[in-house]
């Protein structure tokens, strides 16, 4: 028999394993499956008791086999090890040439009485099926933008294709893009295989993507489309301010 000594690792976390085969074996050999994993700390796959660090989500199933003047015996324990996603927040900022007065964005729209408190991207094209809502708007927001993630090599690449998740946001007049509390930066729990980019919808403006990927310090992403041209991907949905 063996155990680890973690069942819910996050990717890229290590766990060690440990041998409890009775009658002294002398050899042991384990593999994982899928087999996206590498052996850490000096261990390999022939060690008594490997470290072990998992490279994508998912569920992985163990075999240990133990080998002894004997013989050898198989140990299998099938989805034993259930890693989990990365969490990560996106930092963002974006100004609407429509809201903007020359220092910041406007509030007025967000001051109607018809102004929704459940996220309006539900129709075509966007067909987000997110259930955002509040009961009340916090204050300072400008509008609902659709904050959409793409995992890509390059911008270039980053088409609708590549979209791993999307998310409904307030917008804020000073450009924040924050979750439906009015103050945090957006949360996510998802593995980035290659590089982030971002596309912000905005219902009466063209969306625009990032140029370059997302900058990651800690578990924050961070894009600011506001720093200067040449930050939005193409010509047509970026205008200088």
């Amino acid at each position: 028999d063996f155990f680890a000594d973690n069942l819910l690792p996050l990717v890229g976390q290590t766990v060690t394993f440990s041998d409890q085969s009775s009658n002294n074996p002398t050899s042991w050999a384990w593999s994982f499956s899928p087999s996206t994993v590498t052996f850490t700390g000096g261990t390999t796959s022939a060690s008594k008791n490997p470290i072990v660090q998992f490279g994508a989500p998912g569920n992985y199933s163990v075999q240990l086999i133990a080998t002894n003047t004997a013989g050898s015996d198989t140990k299998i324990k099938t989805d034993y090890i259930e890693v989990l996603p990365l969490e990560f927040y996106l930092d963002l900022k974006v100004m609407l040439e429509g809201s903007f007065n020359g220092t910041w964005m406007s509030t007025d729209l967000a001051g109607l009485t018809d102004f929704p408190l459940s996220q309006p991207y539900t129709v075509s094209p966007w067909n987000y099926p997110g259930t955002e809502n509040v009961a009340g708007i916090p204050v300072d927001v400008v509008d609902w933008v659709l904050v959409e993630l793409r995992d890509a090599t390059s911008a270039a690449t980053a088409t609708a294709a590549t979209r791993i998740s999307r998310h409904a946001a307030f917008l804020l007049s000073d450009g924040s893009v924050v979750g439906l509390d009015g103050i945090s930066n957006l949360q996510f729990t998802y593995s980035i295989s290659q590089q982030l980019f971002v596309v912000i919808w905005h219902r009466n403006h063209l969306g625009v993507l990032s140029a370059n990927p997302l900058t990651k310090i800690s578990n924050i992403y961070s894009y600011d489309f506001a720093a200067g041209a040449g930050q939005a991907y193409g010509n047509d949905a970026q205008n200088l301010l």
